[in-house]
């Protein structure tokens, strides 16, 4: 009878501790889903920003390509107008040379 007894209570605990083990094994499949869809919704949000990311950077590109020309136009227009400016020099020195000349005749 003892034995029996003890034979229930053993089961009894059993059927417990197996009922934890599915209470737990449902509890962790719902972390598992919920962090699996908190892990997507932060990858999308990752993907987006890298995007915009990727977008800025080709913008940044684009604008540098731009800065680099207008600084290379500038460069060119201040050498031919130093080129300008020389030649404008060598023109008036001729002309004052000429007019000494002309003032000696």
């Amino acid at each position: 009878d003892t034995l029996k007894q003890q034979n229930k209570s053993v089961a009894h605990n059993l059927d417990a501790k197996e009922d934890e083990l599915l209470d737990l094994s449902e509890q962790i499949e719902d972390l598992h889903a919920k962090y699996g869809k908190e892990k997507k919704e932060l990858s999308y949000k990752l993907d987006k920003k890298i995007s915009a990311l990727d977008d800025a950077t080709k913008a940044l590109c684009e604008l540098q390509k731009e800065f680099d020309m207008k600084s290379k136009e500038m460069d060119e227009n201040d050498n031919l107008q130093k080129q300008k400016d020389e030649i404008y020099t060598k023109i008036e020195k001729e002309r004052n040379n000429l007019q000494i000349e002309y003032t000696e005749l």
